[in-house]
């Protein structure tokens, strides 16, 4: 059955159909879409402008992270140079750079955008400074959303391979023979020796001892410094001004390429706090007695019916005043040809502690007291020479030898001395009373000094407090003289730490053959080192000298050993006087996974044995270098 639609119904569908038909019609559709455009671009409005802002705000925090992080990167380079012995120095100078990059350390500022924080930390390793900035920095538009401030951080890690330690992981340098600090003659305090060179009070020790329980007091070497005149060939790389000898390696002419006129250096490290530090020298000036003590003046024996000087007993004076090298007091001051012992004067000075780790750059230590010292020379002749002037203190000559030759002699003593490193300059071209600051910093060279000796040394700090808190050693190279006997011995000679890993290590040595009889010398690595968990060997090993391989054709050493060293030994053809002044390099790899105990003095210190046959003395130049920067970001 159909269903009848009215007319009504029927009208009231048509006219909807014919509205629908309008508003879909072509041109309505046409009409209509500007106005949507114009509503779409209202609403887009807002999200426009937010997402403009939003994109401001993030390349201001791109711009001021750039800045924090190069602020945190500068500040990490700066502090790093002191660790890990001053953490308190390494901060202090962490937040002065970072402040001199825009970013002062306040946290307790109440304006946020001023409120800043500069933390530096110790590194994964010991040799690492870890440096965090953080800073709030102002939002543009993120107020709008109610983030008005951003807090940022960035970090940044770097390590510092700074000179090489050599020599010496305790409190002394060389050997230390028993006995303490001369005291002065009253009477003549203040006078003055042939040298004009004044008599200074130094105060008596009742104990002399300063090893640390680690420590050899007898590490078969003594510290070594040429005078100017002396020729290079004869073993001192640095200090000597002449190569008088053809084929001498750095030598132009008769110009050693190598001479230093600022003279040698050691590094005194206090690494924790102590009460005092009393800096020492054993046999302070040159007195001639030959390479092996075997000069004719002096007794032999010593008669124990000579009433001894105040400086010793008579017991003491057997041994301290004995002829040949047998003698633990046997340091071996030679003096060559050609020299006046009124020029020969070596001057001692103490440097104070300085950022840039630039000896020269470090204050001369002159308060409370000078710790500059100067020792004039004697050039002993006759068979009497010392036992009148050692018996017979009748003259200020005769105390003045009596109180250094062979003798502990106080350059000064430091209270309360500061965290950080001192260091210990010898020079031996300046002049009788230049010693100020200005002649003491010149690089500058006096040629009217000519005296050719060596004079042979020992440094001592005698410490009241811990003693293993102060180390001393070479700071970058040293001069050192062997003549014990038939020595078989081995000496500390480099500390590398873990931040060397993966780097190469250059030890150069320098107339490492003096004597006709043939030795061997062994590097060996420390025996705490550890590659890949196992202890260290040294695979990697190359000759790059002047008599054993070259840099251009390395020779592989195995186990790291040279043999047939002296001063004739023809190991390659050029070479007609085999090791005597020659430059002998050996570059060792030092694996990446090199790990070594860096809090433990003691620790990462390769040594360097010798084994010379009987009557063998040796003065030698050894340096060590890292192939690298010597400070780098790490993070």
């Amino acid at each position: 059955m159909s269903t009848v639609k009215s007319p009504r119904s029927l009208r009231r569908r048509e006219m909807i159909a014919q509205a629908i038909g309008r508003r879909l019609s072509p041109r309505r559709m046409r009409e209509d879409r500007g106005t949507v455009a114009i509503m779409v671009s209202m609403m887009l409005v807002p999200v426009l402008l937010g997402s403009a802002a939003i994109g401001i705000d993030m390349a201001n925090w791109y711009y001021e992270g750039q800045r924090l992080q190069v602020a945190a990167d500068a500040a990490a380079l700066a502090g790093s140079v002191y660790m890990p012995s001053d953490f308190t120095t390494a901060t202090a100078q962490a937040r002065d750079v970072s402040q001199r990059n825009g970013f002062k350390h306040d946290p307790s500022n109440v304006d946020p955008l001023k409120k800043i924080t500069v933390t530096p930390a110790a590194g994964n390793k010991a040799s690492e400074l870890r440096v965090s900035v953080t800073a709030t920095v102002r939002n543009f538009f993120g107020w709008a959303i109610g983030n008005s401030t951003e807090t940022m951080t960035r970090t940044a890690v770097a390590e510092y391979r700074g000179p090489v330690l050599m020599g010496s992981p305790c409190n002394m340098f060389g050997n230390e023979p028993n006995g303490a600090v001369t005291n002065p003659v009253t009477t003549v305090a203040t006078a003055s020796d042939s040298n004009n060179l004044p008599i200074t009070t130094r105060a008596n020790f009742a104990s002399a001892s300063s090893n640390t329980t680690n420590c050899s007091s007898t590490p078969q070497l003594w510290a070594n410094a040429a005078g100017p005149g002396a020729d290079k060939q004869n073993g001192d790389r640095y200090a000597s001004r002449s190569c008088t000898a053809s084929g001498s390696s750095g030598c132009t002419g008769t110009t050693n390429n190598d001479y230093s006129p600022a003279g040698h250096f050691y590094k005194l490290s206090v690494k924790a706090a102590v009460s005092s530090v009393s800096i020492q020298v054993f046999d302070p000036a040159l007195v001639n007695i030959g390479n092996q003590c075997d000069s004719t003046s002096l007794p032999n024996p010593w008669n124990s019916s000579i009433t001894a000087n105040q400086y010793t007993t008579t017991s003491d004076a057997a041994a301290r005043y004995s002829r040949g090298d047998t003698s633990s007091y046997c340091s071996g001051d030679q003096m060559y040809s050609g020299s006046a012992s009124s020029s020969t004067i070596t001057t001692f000075a103490v440097r104070d502690p300085e950022s840039s780790g630039n000896p020269l750059a470090a204050p001369v230590h002159t308060s409370p007291t000078s710790c500059t010292r100067q020792y004039g020379g004697w050039n002993p002749s006759g068979s009497t020479y010392f036992t009148d002037r050692l018996r017979n203190l009748d003259t200020v000559d005769k105390v003045n030898l009596a109180k250094s030759f062979r003798q502990w002699s106080q350059l000064c003593t430091i209270t309360n001395p500061e965290v950080g490193d001192y260091y210990i300059q010898v020079r031996t071209n300046l002049a009788s009373g230049a010693t100020s600051s200005a002649q003491l910093s010149s690089t500058a060279d006096n040629t009217a000094i000519t005296w050719n000796g060596h004079n042979r040394f020992a440094l001592r700090a005698v410490v009241t407090g811990t003693a293993s808190n102060v180390t001393l050693a070479g700071y970058g190279e040293m001069s050192i003289f062997a003549n014990a006997p038939a020595a078989d011995t081995q000496f500390h000679l480099s500390r590398v730490n873990a931040a060397s890993a993966g780097m190469s290590m250059d030890i150069a040595l320098f107339d490492a053959g003096d004597a006709a009889e043939a030795g061997t010398i062994t590097i060996i690595p420390p025996p705490d080192a550890t590659t890949g968990g196992a202890a260290m060997a040294l695979s990697t090993c190359q000759g790059l000298g002047v008599v054993v391989g070259s840099t251009t054709s390395p020779s592989s050493q195995v186990n790291c050993r040279l043999t047939s060293v002296s001063s004739t030994t023809d190991e390659q053809a050029g070479s007609p006087n085999g090791y005597q002044g020659k430059l002998q390099t050996l570059r060792i790899a030092i694996p990446a996974d090199y790990n070594c105990t860096e809090s433990d003095p003691f620790g990462c210190w390769f040594r360097i044995r010798f084994q010379y046959p009987s009557g063998t003395h040796d003065a030698t130049t050894w340096s060590t270098d890292l192939v690298g920067q010597p400070v780098r970001l790490v993070e």
